[in-house]
């Protein structure tokens, strides 16, 4: 994931009910083990400030763990792009989307199960592999047992729902309004941040198809991947259920995006040089468009996929 400066955009968003109506809030939680442990600074036989040094090892060397790790990483990439973002830990699925997004966990959990049931078969022999290249650095105490192991891989969802306790009225008739406030405040910034992150994820995408249409220095075309046309694509064809602030801006580049690639793929563009500079031009004229709802602000930042 990357850390992405938040974009300010040109066009407030003031009726949030949308947002309500339109999605639900789902809390994914992915458990793991942790493959590293800080070593004492006494083991450094340097000059150096040892307060200026962090020295770590690694557990296990394990192509189990890591395939384990990178299976995380592709569904979290997978989520980011699917649901649009709201608070730390908690994303916002747009109705429209929640049978395929359920699905997907599904599928996810009952590979995921089997991708630790491989490392915990391998543990037992990462461990000595472990004792013998850590040597004196080794400590018994940093590798429990495989059932404590296999216990960490938790991976759960939830879907989960976010209003003011009504109960806060019989109470107290200022905290409820207080608490009223700061709810429409969260997702007023919910608002924000999903039409930033929208707006912003096109113009990445249009600028690299035009870049990747352009030719290099000698005149030869530059390399077009399939993925790139193809995240385009899936862009443009989930942007009506992901458009919960109802960006109408935004949405008028879309239909023009999906003018221009419909039925489009990269042999066909490899293949015209006609077709390529048309597709070319296209680009250029939405990303121009593009660059001028969104401003680059420095200060508060929100994740976005590489």
């Amino acid at each position: 994931m990357a850390t992405a400066e938040v974009l300010q955009f040109n066009a407030d968003v003031k009726d949030v009910t949308d947002i309500v109506n339109k999605t639900v809030f789902l809390k994914v939680r992915f458990g793991s083990l942790g493959n590293y442990r800080k070593v004492s600074d006494s083991v450094l036989n340097t000059d150096a400030d040892k307060e200026l040094l962090k020295v770590s090892k690694t557990l296990l060397d394990s192509e189990e763990l890591e395939a384990i790790r990178k299976a995380d990483g592709k569904l979290r990439t997978y989520l980011y792009q699917t649901c649009l973002p709201f608070d730390i830990g908690i994303m916002l699925l747009p109705t429209g989307l929640i049978s395929t997004v359920q699905a997907k966990l599904i599928e996810y959990k009952q590979q995921r199960e089997q991708l630790v049931s491989n490392f915990v078969a391998a543990y037992p022999s990462l461990c000595e592999k472990a004792s013998m290249r850590l040597g004196s650095l080794y400590n018994p105490l940093d590798y429990p047992s495989s059932e404590v192991v296999s216990s960490k891989f938790v991976f759960d969802w939830q879907y989960i729902s976010f209003s003011v306790p009504g109960q806060l009225k019989g109470v107290s008739a200022e905290l409820f309004s207080a608490e009223q406030q700061k709810v429409e405040k969260l997702m007023n910034q919910a608002a924000e941040d999903i039409t930033l992150l929208m707006r912003q994820t096109l113009l990445e995408m249009v600028s690299n198809l035009q870049e990747r249409l352009s030719t290099k220095d000698d005149g030869k075309p530059k390399v077009l991947r399939e993925s790139t046309i193809k995240n385009l694509q899936n862009f443009l064809n989930t942007f009506d259920l992901r458009n919960v602030t109802n960006d109408k801006e935004l949405a008028a580049q879309v239909a023009k995006c999906r003018a221009l690639v419909a039925g489009t793929n990269a042999e066909a563009l490899r293949n015209s040089d006609v077709f390529r500079e048309k597709i070319r031009t296209g680009m250029s004229e939405i990303s121009s468009a593009l660059s001028t709802m969104v401003v680059e602000k420095a200060g508060r930042k929100f994740r976005t996929d590489d």
